[in-house]
């Protein structure tokens, strides 16, 4: 959505790097591909929510006067007004005054990873392309599959080679283009 909507350049690199990592995310998931479910049809509506979303940041940090940091706090602010009325309405919201200590300190956990998350993201957004740090972001399921294996103790072939996949990708795609111009000579006394 990037290129397209953004207008992000598409370099033979790039689409390389893009086709070593969708195999290497379909290497991933290849076990349970072939049993789509309605979860997934979710996962894949969120994603495409989530590529919309990080269109209309990146118009909006394009910017001068907006930061990274206002882009989270709004996101966040305004996130709030979206789910407290949603929970109210579908009727979720008696469970939350049962909450103890241990749930409530979850709670504030991941809100600060979440946190942490969105003001890191929107920054890091607000310097790097829309494309780019998507691919990054791919990162996160070679590391989720490597905790898996260290977790379960096991290791599979198809998750070691999906997983060196993206980091080839993500090298291939993150790796600059030098270029060489010969205006002095490294042995003159200029």
């Amino acid at each position: 959505m990037a290129f397209i909507f953004l207008k992000e350049k598409l370099t033979k690199k790039q689409i390389i790097s893009a086709i070593l990592l969708l195999a290497g995310a379909f290497l991933l998931i290849a076990p349970s591909f072939l049993e789509i479910n309605f979860g997934d049809v979710l996962v894949l509506l969120a994603t495409l929510l989530w590529s919309a979303e990080q269109i209309l940041a990146k118009s909006v940090l394009r910017m001068e006067e907006v930061s990274g940091t206002v882009v989270a706090f709004c996101r966040m602010f305004f996130g709030l007004f979206i789910m407290v009325p949603f929970v109210i309405l579908t009727n979720n919201f008696a469970p939350i005054f049962s909450f103890g200590v241990n749930e409530i300190l979850w709670i504030l956990f991941t809100s600060v990873l979440l946190l942490g998350y969105v003001f890191t993201w929107y920054n890091g957004i607000k310097e790097v392309e829309v494309s780019k740090a998507t691919a990054i972001l791919l990162l996160g399921s070679v590391i989720t599959t490597m905790l898996n294996a260290v977790y379960t103790f096991k290791i599979q072939l198809t998750a070691l080679i999906a997983s060196a996949i993206i980091i080839l990708g993500l090298y291939i795609f993150s790796f600059k283009d030098v270029q060489i111009t010969p205006s002095k000579n490294f042995f003159s006394s200029e």
